[in-house]
Parts: structure tokens; C-alpha cells; sequence
């Protein structure tokens, strides 16, 4: 209460020098950077463009606000650029940049500004700066201070990432910040490789970099809707910038390796640039799995690689635009990569399928070989004006490949052979060929008189995909009473889509008077279209035995084709949603904000669909409401509570009555009377920031979902699979992250990831000609803890990562499952002297509660790098040993309401390999 009142207070007091429009409020708390408590009587300055002072709290206002410094501004212009500078004794000043956009009467929160306490320490009376400070919030944005890590000389931006604080670089590359996933990386706020991580991650030296944000990052063009704020969920951004003397030059890399087993490895990167533009290329080729641009040496902390890989990649990616400080900006951007790759992997699955009288037990062998080829290319192009933003943004994918696969299964209704029911082998190839085109535009424009604005945007899409698929199989029974199947098959794919929406929205803001009443209103009308239409022609072919003596190869053919399982389709829809969002804020001490939403999607879908000599024609028109209701509210922590309803129809081609028996193991029916779905969900988040804590809940309820009913004939072991109605399913989960520094230095930290998910999950299974429900309860936590030491360019980390599956059923003859996974680790990164280095990652991985013995094991993963640097870090070799101690197993399990699965696949050998890196840095020469 008393912290409402000293706001109001100080806001009043701001009103009552405020007379015209123009003015704007600028509310600033400055904070303890380490503590976060309010610093009361610190004062602020404004600073104009020629470093003038436009406002200065320490005469504009009167002391009368606790803790919250409250500026009034009265600015002739309000879309321009100034300087916030906080002041407090015994206190570093604080300086961060405010920009106003749009004029009229607006408010500004700067909620906490943190300011970072001068430390000295008297030696024989010389005041000595304590260590730099390495992480500060400004406002919403960590920001961390690549200067104050210590690291080894040759460093790259990985070492640096994975000493800040509460950050994570994960197995593959993805970085998580207070257990977030970043959505996107980018160097100066630039977009690089798409916002790929592991590019930058592997290549960009340690030095170069000045400082790293984390921040949640709006729509492109809230520059000119200033809608950022009123955004949710919004996606995480990691903005490296580099050191202003690395502001133009190029620098690059070169990596071999060779190791045990004919391991190799071979990767060059090249990277050029200036403020306006940039260029990059690499080059990786290895038979490691290693689809990173860079590895430098390392491991993928003992991930459990499945299958062996040849692979060869390369791309190019470039960034261009036009000076700073002209009235527009203008940027072009894009990359294009290519990739080749041959794989071998051999997969065993035991399977454990739930039904209502006895489960039954699969167990398969598989060994695919796979030859691919990717090229694909993405590009933007943007232009950006005081009111009118636009963009275009093509995109192309094109794949090829060639697989081959073996499989042999045996199915049983127990462990014993007297049980079984059949043996199944196959053997098949095929030939694929993919094509993806797409172009997407949009725009935003706003008033010149008014705060409205209207977005428009385009989709445009082709997909082509044309597969020649073989397979010869064998079908055997244990009953002498059931007939085999043999077969050779070849069948024919043709699949072509095509796809045009477009949309418009125009933002009305009636009310918007922060100055007055604090009130703000949106209201945004909507309308979309949208078109989609596929074709499917499938021409599936057996071979013919016995064809009658003389038959001519033309008249062959006709005995070939398989016209009960051949088919041609073409299905379109048409889809119209009109709808609109209501933004209703309103501050009363602190903030509230209402959204709601409401659209309503008209649909059209037509198929026409032809097999055998009969043709069906099916239409079908819908109407599809989508609502959603928002409240939030901002404190000292920021929560929000999210309702949603939504409706969706099932796939036009599940209402054909028609039956598909391709596979002789598995028929597939069509079902005309399925009915919409709905689906009902609950979320809702606190972010507590001053204590790094938030938590998410969610709760999600699904009616008549559609899910594929499964009829089991006993005696051959075929399933008939249908599309039904369900009723009965619903979730519910829950997460914690949290984080702590124990040492003002932030050299010991704690972070946490908790997570637990409960499932409701209903089925439909039988062994007779009735469906029968099947209820599985499955209970999923997990446990993600860390706590990290740094000291001196050194650092330890030890983890656990905890894993327990629980399911339970009230069938009789349903087993409890009881399964948990246990990952303690030891990550060890030692800088030692004369430029050597020692990298160790040490983990067990415990595994108890699986049914299958051979799967319930106790291995230990370890994997460990020596480095030496030459030349400052310029040129560096390593001997890396992957899997030591030569345990690494990968395992799988799978659980869900029809069955339980737990798969083991092969995996790279241990191997040892020497790396040889080179490291080349050019900058301009100074004039």
C-alpha cells in the first residue's frame, strides 16, 4: 500500500506540471544491482542528443516518492533517442538509452535499474577497483559482460556462453537462459544463419566480444506499433555485440582431425565484416555425426549418438544494409546450405501393447541404410520507414535420398515360443524426391493523425513429393490353420500442394491517455483467407506370379496393378476467419491488462477421390470458433492467466469409407461419422524476477479427440485401425525454473529446472468386434539441477538429471510401471599453465524399473580433451577421447495409453582422434 500510494504521489505531482501534449513520463527505480533493493535517495538525469540535460530529478520533482524516482519531461519532439543517467553515492552511475516513438501523451516504466556498488579495498592507501561485475539487469535485459570472464587464450564463444550465469548450452548446440530455450542468436542485432547458434557459437572468438543480452524480443515492426509490450510468450533473444575495434575485418578457422577406427574430421570457416555488412561460409566433412560448422576439439557431452554417419556440409550466409542514420533502413539477409549424408542405423524394439484381456509382446529388428542430399536457402528482405515497414521473404528446401531397409519381427501373447503368433520379415527400398517453394510478404503501416496502424500479409507455397517405394515381404504363422502372405509390391507416390492465404488487421486505439486516467484501449478487427489443395495419385503394383502363358507384357500390366489399394485424390478448402482482439490496460498502482480474442473460421473443404473404378465426392462446410481470454497483471512479479477455447474438424479423407490394406500387417478403414473436436486449456505464469523464479502451470482437456482405434484379430495378429471419437483426455503440467548466485562475484551458481506431467490417456483397443476403452494414468517428473564454480579461467559444474515414469491402469492384468532414469555428471574445464587445458565430462547413467532386464544398467559415460595453444590461442592441438570407458549405450523408451516401448540402437565406437586448429583474426590497419 505504501509503495502505491508513493507512486501515485509522484505521478500526480508529475501531472501537474504537464499542460500540452508532448509530454511524457518517465518513471525510474533505481536498484541495487545485487540485492534489487530500492535505492531511495538516488536521483536521475536525462540526457538530449548533444549531451544536454533535458530533465533532472533532482529540481523537477520534490523528494516525495519512496524509492521511485519519477521524471516529467516536456519534449517538443517525442520520437527521439535520449539518455537515462542514475546517480546514487557510493554507486557506479547507471546510463541506459530511452526511446520515444510516437507522439502525444505517454507513460514510460523503467521498473528496475540496477546500479552496481563501487568496491575498494585500502593497500597502503591505494584505492583498488574490485573484479568487474558480470551480469546486470537492465530493465527486462541480462546483460553480461564479456570482459569480466576470464578464459583461455583461443577461446571461442561457446567457452564464453557456457560461464554466464544461469545459461546452458545444451547437446546440439540449443542454449537455454534460467531453463528458457533462446529462440534465436544474433551478432550486433543482426540475423546470422537464421539464428542458428551453433554457427556463432563454434566460431566467433571470446575476445571479439564486448557484451552479451538476453532479452525477449517482439514482431519486427514494433518500432512502429509499439506492441511489444503487450506481446506474451514472446520468444528469447541472445544479442552478442563485439567490441567496436572488431567492427570491421574478416577472421576464420581451420580444423583436421583424425583418429582411431578411421575417424576423420575436416571443417573451414570464413567470416567478413563491416556495420553494413557481413559474409560468412564454411565447410564440415566428418564421419563423427557432427553437423556443426566447428567443433574445436570437443564431445557432445556424452550424448547418445544413434547410428553411424558420413556426413559433408557447407553454406554461406550474408547480411546487407545501408548506413546508420539515414530517414529509412533498408536490409537484405539470407544463407544457403547443402548437405550430403549416408547413414547406417540398427534399431531393436521391445514392445508391450496394453489391451483389455492380455497385452501382447513385439519384439523388432531393423537396419536402415539412408543416402541424402539437402540443399536449402532462406532470405529476407526489409525496408524500414518512420511509419511503414515491409518485408518479403523467399524460401526454398529441395531433398533427395535413397533408403534401404531390412526388418524381421516376431509377435507373441507371451514371452514363451509356444505363444507365438507370427514371424514377419521385410526387405525395401525406395527413391524420394521433395521440393519445398515458398514466399511470404507482409506489411505494417501507420497513421499520420492517429495512433491506429493496419498489417497486411501474404503466404504463398508449393510442395511436390514423388516417392518409388519397393517391398517384398513374408508373413508366416505358427498356426498351421492361418495362411501365409508373401508379397513383392512397388508402389508410386505423386503428392503436390499448393497454398495462398492472406490477411489484414487494422489496430483502432480509441483510448489512449496515460497522462489522464492511464488507460489504454486496442481494438484490432481481422479477416484472413486461406487456401489449401492437394493431390495425391498412388499407383501401388504386385508382382505377378501366375500370369497365364502369353500373356502380352501390355495386358500384364493390367494384372499388376493393384486397383483396390491404387488411388487418386484431390481435396481443397476454403477457409474465411473474420475475428478481433481486444486490448484493454489500465494502471491503478501497478498494471492491468485484459486480452481477449475471438475469431470464427469458415470453412469449405471438398474432396474427390477415386479408387477402384468408383468415385466419391464429399463436401463439408464449417464454422470453427477460436476464443481466447487474458488477464496479467505487473508487480514486483508479473503473472498472467490464459484461458482458450478452440474447435478443429477432422481430415476430409478420414470420412471415406474406404479401406486400405497395403500393409499386411496393418488395415486401414475411413470413418464418415466422426464429429469436430474441441479442446479447452489453461495456463498460467509468474515471474518473480528479484528472486529468479518462475513458474508455469497448464491444464489442457480435450472432447471428441480423434484418435486411431486398433481391432486385434488374435489368431493372425492384424490390426484394423479406424479414426474415432474419444472422450476422457486431459493433461496437466507444471514447471519451475530458478536460479542463484551464493557470491556477489557470481562465481558459485545454482540453477534448477523442475517439471512434472500428468496424463490422462484414453484409447480404444479390443480383441473383438467391440471397442474398449483402455485408461493409462502416466505420471512424468524430472529434475534438472547445477551448480557451477568458476575460478580464475577455470570452472567446475556437477548435475543431476532425474527421470521417473509412473503409469497405472485399472485393467486387471495391467502391470505397474515404475521406471526411473538417473544422470548425475562432472564437468571439469581446468586451464593449467604454459597454455594447456583440460576439458573432463564424467557421467553415470543409472537405469532401474524397465521390464526388460538387459535394460535396467548402471553405465558410465567419459569423455575428456588435452589441449595445447600456440601463438595466443592462434593455433591450438587437441587428443580427445569419446567414450573412455566404452559404456555408452542408446535407449529409448516410449510410453502412452496404447502400449510401452523400449528401443536400443547401435552407436559410434569409442574412438580417440587429434585435432589440428588453426585460428585467423585480420582487423584494418588504423589510419
Amino acid at each position: 500500500m505504501r509503495y502505491f500510494v508513493s507512486l501515485v504521489l509522484g505521478l500526480v505531482t508529475c501531472f501537474s506540471v504537464m499542460g500540452r501534449v508532448g509530454d511524457v513520463i518517465v518513471t525510474v527505480q533505481p536498484v541495487d544491482a545485487f540485492t534489487g533493493v530500492p535505492l531511495r535517495k538516488a536521483y536521475a538525469q536525462v540526457i538530449g542528443s548533444r549531451g544536454d540535460t533535458i530533465a533532472d530529478s533532482r529540481y523537477r520533482v520534490a523528494d516525495i516518492t519512496i524509492g521511485y524516482r519519477t521524471i516529467c519531461l516536456d519534449l517538443p519532439d517525442s520520437t527521439a533517442i535520449y539518455k537515462v543517467r542514475t546517480f546514487f553515492e557510493g554507486y557506479e552511475p547507471a546510463e541506459f538509452e530511452l526511446e520515444t516513438r510516437r507522439k502525444g501523451k505517454t507513460i514510460i516504466e523503467v521498473p528496475n535499474n540496477p546500479m552496481v556498488k563501487i568496491k575498494r579495498q585500502e593497500l597502503k592507501e591505494v584505492t583498488v577497483s574490485a573484479s568487474k561485475v558480470k551480469m546486470v539487469m537492465r530493465g527486462d535485459t541480462i546483460v553480461y559482460n564479456a570482459d569480466a570472464f576470464q578464459l583461455a587464450n583461443g577461446s571461442m564463444l561457446d567457452a564464453l556462453v557456457s560461464r554466464l550465469p544461469g545459461v546452458t548450452i545444451e547437446d546440439g548446440g540449443n542454449i537455454t537462459v534460467n531453463g528458457r530455450k533462446i529462440s534465436e542468436l544474433t551478432i550486433n542485432g543482426e540475423d546470422f544463419f537464421q539464428g542458428n547458434p551453433r554457427i556463432a557459437l563454434e566460431n566467433l572468438p571470446a575476445f571479439t566480444v564486448k557484451e552479451i543480452k538476453v532479452y525477449e524480443h517482439g514482431a519486427v515492426d514494433s518500432y512502429i506499433t509499439e506492441s511489444d509490450a503487450l506481446e506474451i510468450d514472446k520468444p528469447l533473444r541472445m544479442d552478442v555485440n563485439l567490441k567496436k575495434e572488431y567492427v570491421f575485418g574478416w577472421m576464420g578457422n581451420v580444423e583436421a582431425g583424425y583418429g582411431l577406427h578411421n575417424r576423420y574430421l575436416g571443417k573451414a570457416f570464413a567470416f567478413g565484416f563491416t556495420n553494413t555488412f557481413h559474409f560468412s561460409a564454411f565447410a564440415n566433412f566428418n564421419n563423427i555425426k557432427d553437423a556443426q560448422s566447428s567443433s574445436g576439439g570437443r564431445w557432445t557431452s556424452g550424448q547418445q549418438q544413434n547410428g553411424e554417419m558420413d556426413l559433408q556440409m557447407g553454406g554461406a550466409d550474408y547480411m546487407v544494409k545501408n548506413k546508420a542514420g539515414d530517414a529509412w533502413t533498408f536490409r537484405a539477409q539470407g544463407n544457403l546450405i547443402a548437405q550430403g549424408n549416408q547413414s547406417d542405423l540398427i534399431g531393436e524394439q521391445t514392445q508391450t501393447l496394453f489391451y483389455p484381456s492380455r497385452d501382447l509382446f513385439k519384439h523388432n529388428v531393423q537396419q536402415n541404410n539412408t543416402e541424402s542430399f539437402n540443399i536449402k536457402s532462406n532470405h529476407n528482405f526489409e525496408i524500414r520507414l518512420p511509419r511503414v515497414y515491409a518485408n518479403i521473404s523467399p524460401r526454398i528446401d529441395f531433398r533427395r535420398g535413397n533408403r534401404r531397409r531390412s526388418e524381421e519381427e516376431r509377435s507373441s501373447y507371451d514371452l514363451a515360443v509356444e505363444e507365438m503368433i507370427y514371424t514377419y520379415q521385410s526387405f525395401s527400398r525406395a527413391k524420394i524426391e521433395d521440393l519445398n517453394l515458398g514466399l511470404k510478404a507482409s506489411s505494417t503501416w501507420s497513421s499520420k493523425w492517429r495512433d491506429d496502424y493496419a498489417n497486411f500479409n501474404l503466404n504463398l507455397g508449393y510442395h511436390n513429393n514423388n516417392e518409388n517405394f519397393f517391398r517384398n515381404y513374408a508373413l508366416n504363422y505358427f498356426d498351421a490353420l492361418t495362411q501365409n502372405n508373401r508379397g513383392d509390391e512397388h508402389n508410386l507416390t505423386r503428392a503436390k500442394e499448393y497454398v495462398a492465404s492472406a490477411g489484414a488487421s487494422y489496430t483502432f486505439i480509441p483510448i489512449n491517455t496515460f497522462t489522464s486516467d492511464q488507460t489504454l484501449l486496442h481494438i484490432v478487427p481481422s479477416l484472413n483467407y486461406d487456401f489449401r489443395q492437394n493431390k495425391n495419385d498412388v499407383t501401388r503394383s504386385k508382382h505377378l506370379e501366375d500370369a497365364p502363358i502369353g500373356t502380352m507384357a501390355s495386358d500384364q500390366i493390367k494384372y499388376v496393378i493393384d486397383l483396390n489399394n491404387s488411388y487418386y485424390s484431390n481435396k481443397y478448402s476454403h477457409t474465411v476467419t473474420p475475428g478481433v482482439e481486444v486490448v484493454f490496460l489500465r494502471r491503478w498502482g501497478f498494471s492491468h491488462e485484459w486480452i481477449v480474442n475471438f475469431r470464427e473460421k469458415f470453412t469449405f473443404d471438398h474432396i474427390d477421390y477415386l479408387k477402384a473404378a468408383e468415385e466419391t465426392a464429399l463436401s463439408r462446410q464449417k464454422a470453427l470458433p477460436e476464443v481466447s481470454v487474458l488477464y496479467r497483471q505487473h508487480t514486483r512479479a508479473t503473472w498472467y492467466i490464459r484461458w482458450q477455447y478452440q474447435q478443429s474438424a477432422p481430415n476430409l479423407s478420414y470420412l471415406i469409407n474406404t479401406t486400405d490394406i497395403t500393409d499386411p500387417l496393418n488395415r486401414y478403414i475411413g470413418n464418415p461419422n466422426l464429429r469436430n473436436s474441441s479442446e479447452h486449456s489453461v495456463n498460467a505464469n509468474i515471474q518473480i524476477s528479484h528472486y529468479n523464479i518462475v513458474i508455469d502451470v497448464g491444464w489442457k482437456k480435450m472432447d471428441n479427440y480423434v484418435a486411431y482405434t486398433k481391432f486385434h484379430n488374435e489368431s493372425t495378429g492384424v490390426n484394423t485401425w479406424q479414426p474415432k471419437n474419444v472422450n476422457g483426455n486431459w493433461s496437466l503440467d507444471g514447471k519451475v525454473r530458478f536460479w542463484r548466485s551464493f557470491d556477489k562475484n557470481n562465481n558459485w551458481l545454482l540453477s534448477s529446472v523442475t517439471a512434472v506431467i500428468y496424463n490422462h490417456n484414453v484409447d480404444l483397443v479390443t480383441l473383438s468386434n467391440e471397442a474398449q476403452k483402455s485408461l493409462v494414468r502416466n505420471t512424468c517428473l524430472t529434475e534438472n539441477i547445477n551448480l557451477t564454480h568458476n575460478f580464475g579461467k577455470s570452472f567446475a559444474k556437477l548435475g543431476c538429471t532425474f527421470l521417473w515414469r509412473h503409469a497405472t491402469s485399472e485393467r486387471e492384468d495391467f502391470s505397474l510401471i515404475n521406471a526411473f532414469d538417473i544422470t548425475p555428471s562432472f564437468t571439469l574445464n581446468l586451464n593449467l599453465p604454459y597454455d594447456f587445458q583440460i576439458e573432463s565430462d564424467l557421467k553415470l547413467y543409472l537405469r532401474r524399473g524397465y521390464s526388460a532386464r538387459e535394460l535396467n544398467t548402471s553405465d558410465w559415460g567419459w569423455n575428456a580433451t588435452l589441449s595445447k595453444s600456440i601463438f595466443k590461442g592462434n593455433l591450438k592441438f587437441c587428443l580427445t577421447g569419446v567414450d573412455i570407458l566404452g559404456q555408452i549405450k542408446p535407449i529409448q523408451t516410449i510410453l502412452n495409453s496404447q502400449g510401452r516401448t523400449e528401443a536400443r540402437y547401435n552407436t559410434l565406437p569409442r574412438y580417440a582422434m587429434l585435432h589440428v586448429i588453426y585460428r585467423l583474426n585480420i582487423q584494418p590497419k588504423k589510419k
